[in-house]
């Protein structure tokens, strides 16, 4: 039994076990009422106290019994059968005391209600096809008039014809409802096994780029050193033969080797940078931003402040270094005063934390300024940057699902902001 269908099934029950209990003390307390309004009906009391205590009993015999599966398959019957007791005594006794009006009215009652109660076409067919069996016996060995035999048998068929149409109604809408859930699960199904297949297929085609850029890379690393190593070679060799316009040429060669090797290297650094989801801790950018530093290269003219104690992060290692490094080094390279000076901040708000970088650089023209963050895409193209390290940026913070943004002005300089949320998830 799947979750669903079993809270539907104890709602039902505590239904029914709430009416087994409910209907012994009304029918005793209804009794009452008879015998105090009516004294010279007929009234067996110890009937209406069995009542008392069978239906409870049975209400706790389903609500506690261990086989929930016999219990979901039989409790519509144990329902039927308490009611049609019930019915039976009611109308037994409205014959007994001359269809004396509150006993005929109280089998009525119970006829209708056990109708509405019973939500299986079965039971509502044998509950219904009993009573009008009955009520035909019981004027049978009862002698009454034709005009009150007609009476009765009419409002009889008249309550059940109307109430079990109204259930009718109530079941097929249940059996709507309950097939439109099943088709909707299915669909749900379907369509969660379909975006599973199409994640394990990308998950696979990105596993296969990766690898891929790493052969790649290496392919490429290769045949670069080699050039590289062959050029100074060649210069050590025949450093007395070569005038200016060769060593100018032989260096431009190994400029551009270089340049090469800064944008397979980039390449590689821009593939991998969502595929360390295994190595999240808490990270001290404090520590992280001193030990880049130490790392890069940063000019003796330059100087670096953080203005506040950065926040601890939970996070990826390998990808703050990546975002930190590139905006350093983006704000060392694209710096023309004598005095450079890098600030790094934060701000903690509501729901993220909100950081900056600023350079007093040569600063991006506005027109520029919205696409820098794509892939290859660079100021100028006199140097040896790959065109990708704000690209990296951009993929960190959007896997981080924060926002980058910048001010700058050109010959004043440049502010990135960036935020990541406090509870941050990985896309």
């Amino acid at each position: 039994m799947n979750q669903k269908n079993k809270s539907e099934f104890d709602f039902e029950l505590k239904l029914y076990v709430w009416t087994l209990i409910s209907i012994g003390v009304l029918q005793l307390f209804y009794t009452f009422i008879i015998v105090y309004n009516y004294p010279t009906v007929k009234v067996n009391l110890i009937i209406p106290f069995l009542f008392l205590i069978l239906f409870p009993a049975i209400g706790a015999f389903l609500y506690y019994n261990r086989h929930k599966h016999f219990v979901k398959e039989n409790s519509t019957y144990f329902m039927m059968f308490s009611l049609l007791f019930l019915g039976i005594y009611n109308g037994f006794q409205a014959f007994r005391n001359e269809f004396q009006i509150d006993y005929l009215l109280g089998t009525y009652i119970i006829i209708f209600g056990g109708i509405l109660l019973i939500n299986k076409h079965k039971q509502l067919i044998i509950y219904c096809i009993a009573y009008f069996v009955y009520f035909s016996l019981l004027f049978y060995f009862f002698s009454y008039k034709q005009q009150t035999i007609i009476s009765i048998m009419l409002a009889l068929f008249i309550i059940i014809v109307y109430s079990f149409l109204i259930q009718n109604a109530f079941i097929q809408n249940r059996q709507l409802v309950l097939n439109s859930k099943a088709f909707l699960e299915e669909q749900v199904k379907e369509r969660t096994l379909t975006i599973e297949n199409k994640l394990n297929i990308i998950e696979r085609k990105n596993k296969d780029l990766e690898e891929y850029a790493h052969v790649v890379s290496h392919d490429l690393k290769a045949p670069l050193r080699s050039i590289d190593t062959l050029i100074n070679w060649f210069k050590e060799d025949n450093a007395e033969k070569l005038d200016g316009k060769s060593i100018e040429s032989l260096d431009l060669i190994l400029y551009n080797v270089e340049k090469m090797d800064l944008l397979i290297k980039g390449i590689l650094n821009y593939s991998t940078v969502d595929n360390h989801q295994m190595e999240d801790r808490v990270i001290d950018l404090n520590i992280l931003i001193d030990e880049l530093l130490r790392t890069i290269h940063v000019p003796s003219n330059f100087q670096v402040k953080v203005t506040n104690e950065l926040p601890k992060l939970f996070g990826n290692d390998f990808r703050f270094k990546q975002l930190f490094q590139n905006l350093i080094q983006n704000a060392i390279k694209y710096n023309d005063k004598a005095n450079g000076l890098i600030e790094i901040g934060s701000l903690e708000k509501e729901n993220e934390i909100e950081f900056y970088i600023k350079d007093n650089g040569i600063g991006i023209n506005e027109r520029y300024q919205t696409k820098i963050f794509d892939i290859f895409s660079k100021l100028e193209n006199k140097d040896q940057s790959s065109g990708i390290g704000l690209s990296i940026v951009k993929k960190v913070i959007d896997l981080y699902n924060g926002k980058i943004w910048l001010e700058s002005q050109e010959t004043i300089g440049t502010i990135f902001y960036f935020t990541i949320p406090k509870n941050h998830g990985i896309t």
